[in-house]
């Protein structure tokens, strides 16, 4: 399909036409929490290795992209740590280290020669610096072998690769779902499955979590310049979602949690001499920040929020001490006038007994 006019209204500011799209002001607590007790081993839409929770306290400090195999999550990765990169505005992106930045665009040389990168083989924590309207966040963006989403939300795995990205999902701060449309069209069953019931029970463990309640997840239909037709169809990104995810919507999207649905064509795709489809890196990409700028908003709300808190806890403390130190002080002050008392009234009984006697006398 040509996508020369690819126009999908993909504004950030333009809340989905649905009640429980976005939430303003979440009220994430960015410290140390509590994890949640493991479910019952097994029990429905858990699938067993989500049981495995970590032992010890974790900290939410990172973006979680979650998809299944093919979603797109390394393209979509690498073209956004591109533009920005590269970018002059107020949201930039640096990788934390050499590797890192190397090997994200490689992935983007490799499509300029009209190749798409190759399968993701094994766990990759890509740690990237982010500056957004003068504050800095540490995105830590797990790639993944499509077969490690299976194993983790699908299957009873405890391998250490299952492990690790249970934990990434625990220590989220914020989502990106990445749910190719692709799918729904030309899908098998266990692909259908594998994005319909293991995204569910991937974001249904995130929401379940403490203090994951106000996580904003942004849920990203990729490769948007292919299925413009059926998604403008539907009536737009948040009407595609509702139709052909609602138990995804349902757990992603209770009543007042934070989401937003997008539509994102990272890299425009055409086909070639023989009719494969290539990457096509001409055409600049369309919704790819939209997502990250939402889940940065809500982040930099949390933040603030949660400073607030603590500042205002930290003063009420300090009143209640100020407030025990003074009831300390006139217990104190009580204690030595009523032991003043009593020994005046004593002197004052002894000088009494020694003028009687010597009246007697």
């Amino acid at each position: 399909m040509p996508d020369d006019d690819f126009d999908i209204d993909l504004s950030p500011e333009v809340p989905p036409p649905f009640d429980w799209s976005a939430v303003q002001s979440p009220k994430l607590d960015l410290g140390a929490i509590a994890p949640p007790p493991p479910p019952p081993h097994g029990a429905p839409g858990t699938g067993g290795a989500q049981s495995q929770v970590p032992p010890a306290p974790f900290v939410r400090d990172r973006i979680v992209v979650l998809g299944r195999r093919k979603a797109g999550k390394s393209v979509y990765l690498a073209r956004l740590y591109e533009r920005l990169w590269n970018s002059k505005g107020e949201l930039h992106m640096a990788a934390v280290d050499g590797r890192t930045h190397t090997s994200l665009l490689l992935q983007i040389d490799a499509m300029m020669k009209k190749l798409w990168p190759a399968a993701t083989e094994a766990m990759a924590h890509f740690k990237v610096d982010i500056t957004y309207r003068q504050d800095r966040y540490l995105m830590i963006a797990p790639d993944y072998p499509g077969e490690i989403f299976v194993r983790a939300f699908m299957e009873d795995s405890d391998e250490p690769l299952v492990k690790d990205l249970l934990e990434t999902c625990d220590r989220a701060a914020a989502v990106i779902v990445l749910v190719d449309p692709e799918v729904n069209f030309t899908g098998n069953l266990m692909q259908q499955t594998e994005q319909d019931y293991g995204l569910v029970a991937a974001i249904k463990r995130i929401r379940e979590s403490p203090g994951a309640e106000f996580v904003p997840i942004a849920i990203t239909l990729t490769k948007c310049d292919v299925f413009r037709a059926e998604i403008e169809e539907a009536g737009g990104p948040a009407k595609f979602v509702k139709e052909n995810y609602s138990n995804l919507c349902r757990v992603a999207f209770p009543a007042g949690r934070s989401g937003m649905v997008f539509a994102c064509a990272a890299v425009h795709v055409k086909r070639d001499g023989v009719g494969n489809e290539i990457p096509d890196l001409s055409k600049p990409p369309k919704g790819l920040i939209e997502p990250i700028e939402f889940c940065l908003r809500a982040m930099c709300a949390n933040r603030r929020e949660s400073q607030q808190r603590q500042a205002e806890n930290a003063q009420r403390v300090s009143v209640e001490a100020a407030r025990v130190a003074e009831q300390e002080l006139e217990r104190k002050d009580r204690f030595v006038s009523t032991a003043t008392l009593v020994g005046s009234i004593f002197v004052a009984i002894v000088v009494v007994v020694i003028l009687v006697v010597m009246l007697k006398k």
